[in-house]
């Protein structure tokens, strides 16, 4: 049932009855969140579990995988990799429109590519993403390349919310996770 606020209304009087009723189909997606088959539209539980007590740093955690947030700056979607031995993990930060390489680099559109290569098990909770800017016409960058350099450093650090769900506490951007890593060839987690 779907009930909306009528003019001149700042809460929903239930007492009259939904406005409409809405076809409500939904499939259970194996990584979390649900899925409305009528729409396709996907939706995953945000909230903070205060019943959460796995701390991001445990080694024994699988966090290997890709997970989806929007940047709640430019509305645009971001998606962190994770890949992780019970060492350390390498991250990568993906976003369709980095606010921060528009800035730096004074044009529209530029994207950008955040790496953070082996960051101790212990230390998820306090690390740094180096951000490297693409330049105009570049479509893919090396990192490896000793010519770049990072144009500017993000805040990491995690926080485990809930099981799927990852905070960058620096930012307060949720990350839900929508696959398992593909390189299960190189995890520890089997």
């Amino acid at each position: 049932d779907l009930y909306c606020l009528q003019p001149g209304e700042d809460e929903v009087d239930f007492r009259n009855g939904p406005t409409t009723t809405l076809k409500a189909d939904i499939e259970i997606l194996p990584n979390g969140g649900i899925r409305s088959t009528t729409t396709g539209f996907i939706y995953y539980k945000t909230s903070i579990n205060d019943d959460a007590t796995d701390n991001i740093n445990n080694n024994k955690m699988n966090l290997n995988g890709m997970y989806t947030g929007t940047d709640v700056n430019d509305g645009s979607r971001q998606d962190l990799n994770i890949l992780c031995t019970q060492e350390d993990c390498d991250i990568d930060l993906a976003d369709a429109s980095f606010s921060t390489c528009k800035a730096l680099k004074g044009k529209d559109f530029f994207t950008g590519f955040g790496v953070a290569r082996n960051v101790p098990r212990n230390s998820l909770d306090n690390f740094t993403i180096e951000l490297y800017c693409l330049n105009e016409g570049e479509l893919e960058l090396d990192i490896d390349d000793p010519s770049h350099f990072p144009n500017a450093n993000l805040t990491g650090n995690l926080e485990f919310i809930q099981g799927g769900t990852l905070k960058r506490t620096g930012t307060g951007f949720i990350y839900n996770k929508v696959s398992d890593t593909t390189a299960e060839e190189f995890s520890v987690y089997k």
